[in-house]
């Protein structure tokens, strides 16, 4: 077995993810909302995980009345969180320490949101080591946001590494769906226990609980879809030869693989 590893990037979602901003989200909407027609009840908000804003606002719009239109209701959840993000969004515990191991592991990292640039943008400040992330992709920067696969093939051609390469980071069950689309291993670390994931690689309770060299270290050969990003331009990669036997699996109960 090669000495190369595997995995060399690490793609972390944002909201949820990085940082603990479902909350200062689900309160912009439900005050914004709120104050223009649509009152929400809490129920009603948490359906929004993982959508986009466009998304919300066609929701709001079309079945709770709401007097705004898109780029009135835009620029108001706008106002609202980047009023509040340094109070009220802290990063989820263990991130900033873990992005430092990360790089110290030689592993490149990028954010892929489902948000608007400002929002990311606004999140990103409460990040330490916010330095170590090369670059992120918001629902802006693509054609087609999570579940589509886009994004993450976008990050993916941006690193000029293949995807297969790539482990991604996620909370929502629609950015597990487009990062395993992609090809993607993927790591699921909810703060929400009733959410129900489709195929993902691993799930997981805290950062500190995986083991990371195992993880980083696994071999694994690219699927028959990475052909279609190798010929939307990623760069072809020495496809490694075997996986490990299932005996060499991470087994730690809260970092396994996930079982179909």
């Amino acid at each position: 077995m090669g000495q190369t590893m595997p995995i060399k990037a690490i793609l972390w979602d944002c909201d949820g993810t990085l940082v603990d901003s479902e909350p200062l989200h689900q309160e912009c909407i439900g005050a914004v909302a709120a104050s223009h027609g649509a009152p929400l009840s809490h129920a009603d908000i948490k359906r929004f995980l993982g959508r986009t804003t466009a998304e919300i606002w066609d929701y709001l719009k079309t079945e709770r009345g709401l007097t705004l239109d898109f780029n009135g209701w835009r620029d108001a959840v706008h106002a609202y969180y980047d009023a509040n993000v340094m109070e009220k969004v802290k990063t989820r515990p263990g991130v900033d320490s873990q992005i430092m191991i990360f790089a110290a592991m030689g592993l490149r990292q990028a954010v892929v949101s489902n948000s608007t640039r400002p929002l990311v943008d606004a999140s990103l400040k409460v990040i330490g080591p916010n330095n170590l992330l090369e670059f992120s992709l918001s629902m802006d920067d693509v054609g087609k946001p999570k579940p589509d696969p886009e994004p993450y093939f976008r990050a993916a051609l941006k690193m000029m590494l293949p995807p297969h390469q790539c482990l991604v980071l996620e909370d929502s069950p629609a950015g597990a769906r487009a990062a395993r689309a992609a090809g993607m291993r993927v790591m699921v670390w909810p703060q929400d226990s009733e959410l129900v994931y489709d195929e993902i690689d691993y799930i997981t309770d805290s950062l500190t609980t995986p083991d990371w060299v195992r993880i980083i270290r696994k071999r694994r050969k690219p699927k028959p879809l990475i052909a279609r990003s190798l010929a939307a331009g990623i760069p072809p990669d020495q496809v490694d030869q075997e996986e490990p036997d299932d005996a060499e699996l991470e087994t730690h109960p809260a970092a396994a693989p996930k079982s179909d």
